[in-house]
């Protein structure tokens, strides 16, 4: 993947550090995952980023999906899935997707995270 192959450039790699840490409101990281996505919409993390940070359900699953339709790693599949599971209203579909993050495995957090969301369901 373009994460792990080092096929992304210090901007990028800088946007996410960013997203994740960075002390800006959520609009305005919107804007910068929105502005990096333009140029880099193969990028799954980018997307991840932005699905977190989207408050309306509707942007935030288009987000999230749009970022499993990339070719990312498992860390970041994980990720993607446990968020999409975290805001699924369906109970089968919010099921589905953490047992897939629970399966993958690919991010430990992410896993842990699912497992403990599929004991309260």
């Amino acid at each position: 993947t373009a994460l792990n192959s080092g096929a992304l450039d210090a901007e990028v790699l800088g946007a996410l550090r960013f997203l994740e840490d960075g002390a800006a409101s959520i609009r305005e990281k919107i804007s910068v995952a929105r502005d990096l996505l333009q140029k880099n919409p193969s990028v799954g993390a980018l997307w991840y980023q932005l699905g977190r940070l989207y408050e309306d359900a509707n942007e935030a699953e288009k987000a999230l999906r749009q970022g499993l339709q990339c070719d990312v790693d498992d860390d970041t599949r994980t990720r993607l899935l446990v968020e999409l599971g975290l805001r699924a209203t369906d109970p089968s579909q919010k099921a589905r997707l953490l047992s897939d993050a629970i399966d993958l495995n690919g991010n430990l957090v992410a896993a842990a995270q699912a497992r403990l969301m599929m004991g309260t369901q």
